[in-house]
């Protein structure tokens, strides 16, 4: 049988909603700390090393539903400087192979939205 009309597009604005806790998490572990050079994620491993304890937020990630893990990986693959394109997407797919749905892209370029939201909250 076929997919129900709306279906992909309602599952796409799921994924989008259930990996923004992981994907703020994740941005913050990778942020510099106070404009330095280091990141979160390193500073919270020195931490570690000097208290011979683990931050409980450095491994604090919110659990990711394995449908939608594949969409924040191929976000990391695409992620550069400046904020992701439709034209990017296309120029990546033409590199990897890869075949993505037009929902797919458009949930690439929303976790680019959550990304930008996070840096902006903090």
């Amino acid at each position: 049988g076929g997919q129900l009309r709306g279906q992909p597009h309602a599952f796409f604005r799921e994924a989008v909603v259930h990996l923004k806790p992981y994907i703020k998490r994740h941005f913050w572990l990778n942020q510099k700390v106070d404009g330095g050079k280091i990141t979160n994620r390193e500073n919270l491993r020195r931490v570690a090393q000097h208290t011979h304890r683990d931050p409980e937020a450095l491994y604090d990630l919110p659990e990711v539903d394995p449908a939608y893990h594949y969409l924040f990986r191929y976000y990391c693959d695409l992620k550069k400087d400046g904020p992701i394109t439709f034209t990017e997407i296309a120029a990546w797919m033409d590199v990897t192979g890869y075949r993505l749905a037009p929902e797919e892209a458009e949930a690439l370029v929303d976790i680019d939205s959550v990304y930008y939201e996070a840096q902006l909250s903090d």
